[in-house]
């Protein structure tokens, strides 16, 4: 008796493998084709998309609305050319796609124009074809989480009717010459005029024992453009020049200067694109693999200070984990 009930529950439990493992398979092939020819997932990894989509977002994209090619299967292997089932887009849809020459990278951006269309832009308004389009002002927007807080100008833009149906309308937004001032100031003027009167003071004191130097601490936005804020790109290319300009302007007066470049710093700042930055990091963005912290920025600046770095005034050192460093 017991033999017989030892070998049963052995036969149902493999039964109960089998049914699971077929189970998961059948999900893991319904998966795939819906993938395939249906839906995809993608994540919004940037803020170019702004307001209308924003970092972190996700959202699925249909597949069959443009017909489908090698990279609507996974892994885009190479099995045909061309477009199968293929349809233009309309002008203002929002469209996924890799380009041709880069065979890894999505891209989402809005279409304006569809082949053969003559695309214009007069005095900062879109045109198609000669006919502009329709702009409503929606007051400013606040831009949050990858870099410092940024006020531009919102307006929700429709495309020109040109025959076709009527496009969606999108949000868009637009830097403003007090928005640009105000980084600017904060981030450029400020520092250059605070140095200036510090170096007045260091200039004067004629005590040679007196470690005396000034620190810039910016950013790596100041060699890696962002076109989703520019003006903070700027603002930091200006203050590593500044940093140099004071670097010869104090050399006489024996006072050392340096530029401190942090690359992904976990801060308040940073908080609000955490989880785009831990999939940059996890995909190998930084070699040493993990976030900056402020210590990190703080103990290089301490080095400089104590002057454990000797004969290097003018220099830039660079905390970014690797993330600059060219790769093939």
């Amino acid at each position: 008796m017991s033999k017989r009930k030892s070998s049963s529950s052995t036969g149902s439990a493999s039964g109960g493998w089998l049914e699971s493992a077929r189970t998961i398979l059948y999900a893991a092939l319904i998966a795939v084709g819906i993938r395939t020819v249906a839906f995809e997932p993608f994540n919004i990894p940037s803020g170019s998309m702004i307001p209308t989509l924003l970092v972190g977002d996700y959202l699925f994209v249909s597949k069959y609305s443009y017909g489908y090619s090698r990279h609507s299967l996974p892994f885009s292997p190479d099995l045909f050319s061309g477009r199968i089932f293929g349809a233009l887009p309309r002008r203002g849809d929002v469209a996924v796609f890799k380009l041709p020459r880069d065979n890894s990278t999505d891209y989402i951006k809005r279409i304006i124009g569809l082949p053969g269309d003559r695309i214009q832009v007069r005095g900062g308004l879109l045109y198609v074809n000669g006919q502009p389009a329709r702009r409503e002002n929606l007051g400013p927007y606040t831009i949050e989480g990858d870099g410092p807080r940024l006020t531009v100008r919102r307006y929700r833009e429709t495309l020109p009717a040109l025959g076709g149906p009527p496009s969606p309308p999108h949000d868009i937004l637009e830097a403003t010459e007090e928005g640009f001032g105000e980084v600017i100031g904060t981030n450029l003027a400020g520092p250059y005029f605070l140095t200036q009167s510090v170096a007045r003071s260091m200039a004067s004191d004629a005590d040679p024992s007196r470690r005396r130097c000034i620190v810039f601490v910016t950013s790596v936005s100041a060699s890696l453009a962002s076109v989703n804020r520019g003006d903070y790109c700027i603002a930091k290319a200006g203050l590593s020049m500044a940093a140099r300009l004071w670097a010869v302007r104090l050399a006489e007066f024996g006072i050392p200067v340096y530029e401190v470049r942090p690359g992904i710093i976990e801060t308040d700042m940073t908080a609000g694109v955490r989880d785009r930055y831990d999939r940059l990091i996890a995909d190998g963005l930084t070699l040493e693999g993990r976030w900056g912290m402020p210590a990190d920025v703080g103990r290089a600046v301490a080095a400089l200070v104590r002057g454990d770095i000797p004969y290097a005034t003018g220099a830039v050192l660079i905390l970014d984990g690797g993330m600059t460093v060219g790769r093939l």
